[in-house]
């Protein structure tokens, strides 16, 4: 680490001997610190309120101990079929707590059992029996309810089978991602959100463990905010001065013809917050190492598999600290939280492994086990630069077609299945014809016959270039477009210089072809980032840094804040910045400033590393993007 930072002439804010001085210091009072990614075991709670002993005990390693005891579970139906001759029947059930279903046996003569035989998939039924040990291998126990005193089967909520929207037994993996979003209050029933949502649950527990462990304070940053931390300008507007839905509105100007809002509720513009960093930093300033964790927001019409409205960040905020510190956090930080997940999901982890990507679990634990690379922005230029050189074939971002470019496609799919229907209901009118018709007619219809094609083989002749790839696309005229589309975004990518903004391609391009692991990029050139970034002393580059994994790229981007007063000043009038919007953020450099750092980390990227899920809106549990907020 000291080593990097004389290479690269950087000021550290504490000489490296002061902190082997300190750490020898802690191993004579025999108290032992380490950064390393030492995960804790979640504690196991056996039961739920009501006395229901959750399913996900029942299914583990350890569940024979249950054998010979009558409890009660609940939960929803996976499975329901009839055996023995009818005289008992097999249900499936699962309460959410695990991607394991627990089968009970249920007898005929116990009360209910008609009943019971009417419901289906995606019922809620509870039952009470006792615990057996089971004959078969898919499960070390089952539950078997008879007519014994206590036991009974209660049916809490009936499900009409003939409107549920999710597919049942093997149709249910035919079910796309896609089509759950528009299902998203039934969509944690299906077995790869029910995995995503319990892996999202233990990212954010772990992320509390890791931070309150090391002695941060969790700070709750506000939502609504009149600053833009990022000066991208992308941000909702929270405002009282429109009128409800399907009323006039009668919004007051300015002489200038600008809104006025002196009769707003704030009574001047606000947004909902695309960070907290800046309202973090402040109680960094006073109480040391800090971290926030909580909703942003981002007005970005994107379209892409990496982008949402609303979204998830943690936002560390350490003072006495550098940005090799700052890096320091963010690498031990993802190995702790994706070592947790190793340790207290690997349930999910194999099923996501089986369905989703292939290699997941050795592909977290190569994350887990290695040191990240660290590397110099300029360097990682001249590698992508000698990638071009050598024609290396780089990534091609995929990018989701929006709804409009989805409904065109479909149209043109539907026209051309027409098309050719009606060119085979004319062959064969004409093979009939030429059978059945007179000898004056069928020199005619000969000529029809002849002239028919000629008139559909010239269209043909241009679109049959656009289906030799049925696969890629269904739709062959939006071939030609794409085709130019995905040539000059591939020029682009191509086009390697220093002082680029590294797009998604060129970050997996290092992290999975060049390292194949974790690639930390740092001291950016300053024009690419922003303005709070404390400059170098080369004066052309930034002590910023990200953090790229393999299939997600930048997950982490983090900076040593620029401490002093004049410079930030400086650098805020270079950027033509509204000056009074920041002034309390200006006064922490005027009042006992100190050099400080942090990062920002999108939450929703670190579940899409942990489960391999590579589409973004399908980790949160209701996504938000454009055309779409309908929960």
């Amino acid at each position: 680490m000291e080593e990097q930072k004389q290479q690269t002439n950087y000021p550290g804010v504490v000489d490296q001997k002061e902190i082997d001085s300190l750490n020898n210091i802690l191993k004579e009072l025999n108290i032992e610190e380490t950064n390393s990614p030492k995960a804790p075991t979640k504690p196991v709670r056996y039961t739920s309120f009501g006395g229901r002993v959750r399913i996900s005990v029942l299914t583990s390693s350890d569940a024979e101990k249950w054998i010979g005891k009558i409890i009660n579970v609940g939960g929803w139906v996976k499975s329901l079929r009839e055996g023995g001759g009818k005289s008992f029947c097999f249900i499936d059930l699962n309460d959410g707590s695990t991607v394991k279903n627990f089968q009970i046996i249920v007898d005929k003569d116990v009360e209910n059992f008609n009943e019971l035989l009417k419901e289906g998939i995606g019922s809620c039924i509870q039952f009470r029996g006792e615990v057996v040990k089971s004959p078969g291998n898919k499960q070390p126990i089952e539950m078997k309810v008879s007519k014994a005193e206590g036991n009974y089967v209660k049916i809490l909520g009936s499900c009409d089978q003939g409107k549920y929207p999710l597919m049942t037994g093997k149709e249910a993996k035919k079910m796309k991602l896609e089509t759950l979003r528009d299902i998203c209050h039934l969509r944690p029933r299906t077995n790869v959100i029910s995995c995503v949502t319990r892996i999202r649950n233990n990212l954010a527990y772990a992320t509390h463990i890791y931070f309150q462990n090391r002695g941060f304070l969790y700070i709750h940053t506000p939502e609504i905010t009149s600053s833009d931390c990022e000066g991208a300008g992308s941000m909702f507007q929270v405002t009282t001065l429109l009128p409800p839905p399907k009323q006039k509105c009668d919004l007051k100007l300015t002489k200038e013809g600008l809104v006025d809002y002196k009769n707003d509720f704030f009574s001047k513009a606000t947004y909902l917050t695309v960070s907290g960093q800046l309202e973090v930093e402040n109680f960094a300033c006073a109480m040391c190492d800090v971290y926030t964790f909580g909703p942003t927001f981002r007005a970005e019409v994107s379209h892409t598999s990496r982008h949402l409205a609303e979204f998830w960040m943690i936002e560390p905020e350490m003072c006495f600290a550098d940005l090799f510190d700052d890096i320091e956090c963010g690498e031990n930080y993802l190995k702790f939280c994706l070592k947790y997940v190793l340790e207290n999901n690997q349930s999910d982890l194999e099923f996501l492994e089986k369905s989703i990507e292939k290699g997941l679990i050795e592909r977290l634990k190569n994350v887990v086990e290695n040191e990240f690379k660290r590397l110099p922005y300029t360097e990682a230029i001249e590698i992508l630069k000698e990638a071009v050189k050598k024609d290396k074939k780089l990534f091609i971002e995929k990018k989701e077609l929006t709804p409009e470019e989805k409904e065109k496609l479909a149209q043109e799919k539907k026209a051309k299945a027409e098309a050719k229907k009606k060119a085979k209901e004319e062959k064969k009118k004409a093979k009939q014809a030429k059978k059945e018709g007179e000898k004056e007619e069928e020199p005619k219809k000969e000529e029809e016959k002849k002239e028919e094609p000629k008139k559909e083989e010239e269209p043909k002749k241009e679109e049959e270039p656009k289906q030799e790839e049925p696969k890629k696309e269904e739709e062959p005229k939006q071939e030609e477009p794409k085709k130019e589309e995905s040539t000059k975004k591939e020029d682009e990518n191509r086009n390697i210089y220093w002082g680029m903004d590294l797009a998604s391609v060129h970050e997996r391009y290092l992290t999975e072809q060049v390292f194949k692991k974790p690639v930390i990029l740092y001291n950016y050139p300053k024009e690419i980032k922003s303005f709070y970034m404390k400059q170098n002393p080369d004066g052309k580059t930034v002590a910023a840094a990200d953090i790229l994994v393999p299939k997600i790229g930048e997950i982490i981007g983090g900076s040593q804040r620029e401490e002093s007063y004049e410079k930030l000043l400086e650098r805020m009038k270079e950027l033509n910045m509204d000056i009074d919007s920041y002034k309390w953020y200006l006064d922490l450099r005027k009042f006992g400033s100190v050099p400080h750092s942090g990062f920002g980390l999108g939450f929703e990227r670190l579940v899409m590393m942990a489960t391999g899920i590579e589409n973004i809106r399908d980790v949160i549990p209701y996504p938000r993007f454009p055309g779409h907020a309908d929960f």
